[in-house]
């Protein structure tokens, strides 16, 4: 028996430790953190610049994350340590501004072509530059004077500082073998175990929309919208469920970017982003797992996202599901499902509360992943979907919420013929019930 049939054999006893899915949360959205940030403001209004940048960075503090150390903590001097993902931002703010930056790697050469590419980067970079510090390293620095350094100019400033460092190392270390990593911080590599089984999922995903592509049920011509929505559904579930980083990540990113900030027509976005998707079925294993680990998220999507906007968008999407729904295309209108929790997920900043929701959605939808991954709870016996078995979920989590949060206090129209039926009744039910 093949090492992976006996990794499958092993599920109904094999359990991972508590996985973290997504990249970002709402950690700033409380009351004692919207004190600290007008703290900062009223500070920075009455020119105590070094009291105003305590505020802000406490305030980017997460509860037992310790994402964010003073090493240095006085009235007129600050030194500071920011995780965000596997890098360390180290900054220092006295008389003469505000200064932070990450080393990204180690170069044991200098190379032309990096160097100039990165240097046209620089161009289009709003709060950052790449620099060579004395050692070789390159390095990521963010500086302001105190008169522009507001608490909005120093997060915007931090947060595209430790954003492009966290993706950008993995990159070069990637095209560069004379790049070596620093200052790698991570919280949890995975086992190999837990490697397989999302290696395997990731090669799944990409089979299932090459095959879907391959066979085009329906004609990219008349019907391209539906190929967009398969692509996009897919790159956010990997994002969500696998949580890559490096070039993985980058792919992922820039299918984003080409659907939703270029102005090409519809047909051609559907034609890079699906190239750019089939670079994912060139990584092998090794490839793959020095791409997989956990981090701390210090940073996410500045815009928050309240709960009408969510419905709103639910209410959109379901709306496009319709008619897929009608003509007989259920996995076409799962699709589109699966994009508007996906891009929920991806794209903002939801509660904590809302979340449950949309990860129950995973959990659903994606029950062969969640079982294989020795997850407890199990919504399908890998036939048919077991309704005492979710709806027992439902209230585990009503139960953990206010009333005024229950976006399911009625389930009584969920539909469990199959699991397309079921993702679109489930999306349905939370959209009228909040109307």
């Amino acid at each position: 028996m093949s090492f992976i049939k006996n990794l499958f054999s092993r599920e109904e006893t094999f359990h991972l430790p508590e996985l973290r899915y997504g990249r970002f949360s709402d950690h700033h959205s409380t009351e004692i953190k919207s004190h600290l940030w007008d703290e900062a403001v009223l500070h920075f209004e009455k020119k105590a610049y070094i009291k105003s940048y305590a505020c802000m960075l406490e305030y980017l503090c997460i509860e037992k994350e310790n994402n964010v150390k003073f090493t240095e903590k006085l009235n007129l001097r600050l030194k500071f340590e920011i995780i965000h993902g596997s890098k360390v931002i180290s900054g220092i703010a006295n008389q003469d501004g505000f200064y932070a930056s990450a080393k990204l790697v180690k170069l044991t050469q200098y190379d032309e072509q990096l160097f100039e590419s990165l240097l046209k980067e620089n161009y289009h970079l709003r709060y950052t530059k790449f620099a060579l510090d004395d050692e070789d390293h390159l390095i990521l620095i963010f500086f302001t004077a105190h008169v522009n350094a507001s608490p909005q100019f120093l997060y915007r400033g931090l947060r595209e500082l430790a954003l492009l460092s966290d993706t950008r190392d993995d990159i070069i270390i990637a095209d560069y073998d004379f790049a070596s990593p620093v200052n790698m911080e991570v919280i949890r590599k995975p086992s190999q175990v837990e490697v397989d089984l999302k290696f395997n999922y990731f090669n799944d995903i990409i089979e299932e929309v090459k095959s879907i592509f391959s066979i085009e049920r329906l004609s990219k011509k008349d019907h391209p919208g539906i190929y967009a929505y398969i692509l996009l559904a897919a790159v956010f579930k990997l994002d969500y469920l696998v949580k890559p980083e490096g070039k993985i990540l980058e792919t992922i990113i820039e299918v984003h970017r080409i659907f939703f900030h270029t102005p090409f027509t519809i047909d051609k976005k559907i034609d890079l982003m699906y190239q750019q998707f089939l670079g994912l079925a060139n990584y092998d294993r090794r490839q793959f797992e020095n791409e997989i680990y956990d981090t701390i998220s210090t940073f996410g999507i500045l815009q928050h996202c309240n709960r009408e906007k969510i419905i709103d968008i639910l209410n959109g999407e379901l709306h496009q599901a319709e008619w897929y729904i009608t003509n007989g295309y259920p996995q076409e209108a799962k699709a589109i499902t699966d994009y508007a929790v996906g891009y929920l997920l991806y794209s903002f900043e939801i509660s904590d509360e809302f979340r449950h929701w949309l990860h129950l959605y995973y959990e659903i939808s994606e029950h062969r992943f969640f079982s294989k991954m020795g997850v407890k709870f199990t919504a399908s016996d890998g036939v048919t979907l077991k309704k005492k078995t979710i709806l027992k979920r439902i209230d585990e989590i009503k139960n953990t919420l206010p009333k005024t949060e229950n976006e399911f206090q009625k389930a009584v129209n969920l539909n469990y013929e199959n699991v397309e039926s079921f993702v679109y009744s489930y999306i349905s039910c939370i959209v009228k019930n909040k109307k």
